[in-house]
């Protein structure tokens, strides 16, 4: 079953505590874990909003994997997030990886794309297109439309300073005629598998993929870009991989991604 939650308009929240833009350090201080996504390939990120309480949602998370590890599309690179929505915790089971957070940030897009009600499973593309996640040929036709618009370079290294894991992100020029924007860190869980015990999908193993555990703000993006540096520790024995985007305030579009393992 899909469902459908509709909302009243709401002032827009700012997902985790922005946090100010320290001082650039060069490159060549930093050791590279991994190189960004390669200049012929544009990166597109691809948002799942989905729940383990929606019978419908596995179908979709199977998509997001499957885009994710086939890479299908020449010409785009695929960086993905699962947000774990929490209206479906109070229908039997709840989501261990749901957060009000990640409802509010669904909503903001259906605020900035006109629609009336968020619903699961939807995928939005690049902040610009949605539709039901579990459309895994449309989802290749709409990311490939997405991966020929211009976007800002993002290029992205991990060092230790002072102690601390942090990634230096340097941002290229936005496109012509971008508006304000803002750069966000997400840090993913990679993979997992839940025995969900009640709700819709009760009984069954869910597998998921790129599920987000943490959204933040941290910095305020130019038109002509910049270099930040992220503190981004994770707890100790904890796989994650960390997506830097840039996001546009008033569109919600994305101007540019890259993604890299911590």
């Amino acid at each position: 079953m899909t469902i459908h939650y509709k909302f009243s308009s709401i002032s827009h929240r700012i997902f985790g505590v922005a946090m100010p833009m320290l001082a650039a350090i060069t490159l060549t201080d930093c050791t590279p874990k991994e190189a960004h996504a390669s200049a012929a390939a544009q990166p597109v990120l691809v948002e799942l909003f989905t729940s383990e309480g929606c019978s419908s949602c596995p179908p979709a998370d199977s998509v997001l994997a499957d885009l994710e590890a086939k890479q299908p599309m020449n010409g785009a690179t695929i960086i993905p997030l699962a947000f774990h929505v929490d209206y479906w915790n109070n229908l039997g089971w709840r989501d261990p990886f749901s957060s009000a957070d990640w409802t509010e940030r669904q909503k903001s897009y259906a605020r900035a794309l006109r629609d009336n009600s968020v619903y699961t499973p939807e995928m939005v593309v690049d902040g610009r297109d949605s539709f039901v996640g579990s459309r895994e040929g449309h989802a290749q036709d709409v990311i490939a439309d997405a991966a020929k618009r211009p976007k800002a370079s993002v290029n992205l290294t991990t060092h230790v300073l002072q102690g601390s894991r942090s990634i230096t992100a340097v941002v290229g020029a936005l496109p012509s005629g971008s508006g304000p924007a803002d750069l966000f860190l997400a840090l993913t869980e990679p993979h997992a598998q839940i025995n969900v015990t009640g709700g819709e999908n009760g009984g069954r193993m869910l597998d998921h993929t790129a599920i987000v555990r943490s959204l933040r703000v941290v910095g305020a993006v130019a038109a002509v870009g910049g270099s930040f540096e992220v503190p981004a520790d994770s707890a100790p024995n904890e796989k994650r991989r960390a997506v830097i985007f840039v996001q546009e305030r008033a569109t919600r579009a994305i101007l540019g991604v890259a993604t890299i393992s911590l």
